[in-house]
């Protein structure tokens, strides 16, 4: 199974991923750098940690992603991702939570 097999799935997460780097680079643009740095309001935190999420991992899990869409024969791919990328907008809201309460008992 290559990626040639799925072009079309494979150029929507290239293209999805690109998306995101552009809106990623843009949210960047005035955020604080280094250790110690605040998180921000949840709202702010967790859309940039998607964004950020999906400009980084959507490309690399494009042949997972290609050979559930052979299997299923397309159906049911973009609730793979979504549910891919909620799993790791859960895991982004559990540090965020970790990180708050740190930050409230120091």
């Amino acid at each position: 199974m290559t990626l040639r097999a799925q072009p079309g799935v494979t150029a929507a997460l290239l293209g999805a991923a690109l998306g995101a780097w552009i809106v990623a680079m843009q949210q960047m643009r005035a955020m604080d750098a280094g250790p110690g740095t605040d998180l921000g309001a949840f709202g702010w935190f967790i859309g940039t940690w998607v964004t950020m999420m999906a400009a980084m991992m959507l490309q690399s899990t494009a042949p997972v992603v290609a050979l559930v869409s052979r299997l299923r024969g397309g159906a049911h791919t973009s609730l793979f991702v979504l549910g891919y990328l909620l799993a790791w907008t859960l895991y982004g809201a559990a540090a965020y939570a970790s990180c708050w309460r740190s930050s409230r008992s120091a």
